[in-house]
């Protein structure tokens, strides 16, 4: 019985042999076997990087509104609404007029304190007067020299400049009229390289370094990516938040970028090699 069931296992197998080998396509004599296209590249080392993710603002570098420090009647406009100027430009000038009196009465004092000072200087020599006169003589003419360099600061204060180099906005005074100190007449902003704000969550606090590199993406521009660099963070943390505040500098050449936009920002926070 065992060697019946031996022969029907053989039969069966050599049955099966058959039936694999009818069922190859006949080659013909001599050829190769077919082979498969391989294709070979070379490693390439890449980068990873950590990236934290958030919302932030765009502000100027620099922003100030243009106020005079005295008051006046606006004699002169001397700039275009938007245009750029210079550290120092003259952009309003105020009336003078009783500056420059009262500057040319203290003028008039000081050099009428000089010439009593003087003689008072050579009748002491000679013993003439006390060195108690020429002392209140002295202060006199310290007296006179302050109010005329207080007059000479008032009538520069005449002239309102641009304290930076910048960009104008809209004027808000007109020639004629009588401007108090402290009065708007129009602001001035750096915007050549922007300032971005925007928070990062505690959990990265340890990774945050000045110098990181930063992107981001503003509605205005779709599709642009602009980049900066971390240069600065807020000392302690929002307690309602738990988040801290970071400022990055964004340079902006062509000034496509204005203050009060809102980016989407991608901070990078670490970098592996792969």
């Amino acid at each position: 019985m065992k060697r019946l069931l031996r022969l029907c296992f053989i039969a069966f197998g050599l049955l099966l042999l058959d039936s694999h080998s009818s069922a190859q396509p006949a080659g013909k004599p001599g050829a190769k076997p077919m082979s498969m296209p391989v294709r070979i590249a070379p490693v390439k080392q890449a980068t990873v990087t950590q990236d934290a993710t958030a919302v932030g603002n765009l502000l100027a570098n620099e922003s100030i509104m243009v106020r005079p420090e005295i008051a006046g009647r606006v004699t002169g406009i001397h700039f275009n609404e938007g245009a750029r100027v210079a550290a120092g430009t003259k952009l309003v000038s105020l009336d003078a007029a009783e500056v420059e009196a009262q500057r040319a009465a203290s003028a008039a004092e000081l050099l009428w304190s000089q010439q009593r000072y003087d003689r008072a200087v050579e009748l002491y020599r000679k013993n003439f007067i006390s060195s108690q006169a020429v002392d209140e003589l002295r202060a006199g003419l310290s007296r006179a020299k302050a109010r005329i360099a207080e007059d000479e600061a008032r009538l520069l204060k005449a002239e309102v400049r641009a304290p930076f180099a910048g960009t104008l906005g809209l004027r808000m005074v007109s020639p004629g009229a009588y401007v108090k100190a402290g009065d708007d007449i129009v602001r001035l902003e750096d915007v050549s390289v922007m300032k971005l704000d925007f928070r990062i969550p505690e959990v990265f606090l340890a990774k945050l370094k000045r110098g990181q590199a930063v992107s981001l993406q503003v509605d205005a521009y779709p599709g642009r990516v602009f980049g900066g660099q971390t240069y600065a963070f807020e000392s302690s943390l929002d307690e309602k938040t738990r988040t801290v505040l970071v400022r990055a500098r964004v340079p902006n050449p062509g000034g496509e970028l204005k203050p009060g936009m809102f980016a989407r920002v991608s901070l990078v926070l670490e970098t592996f090699a792969n």
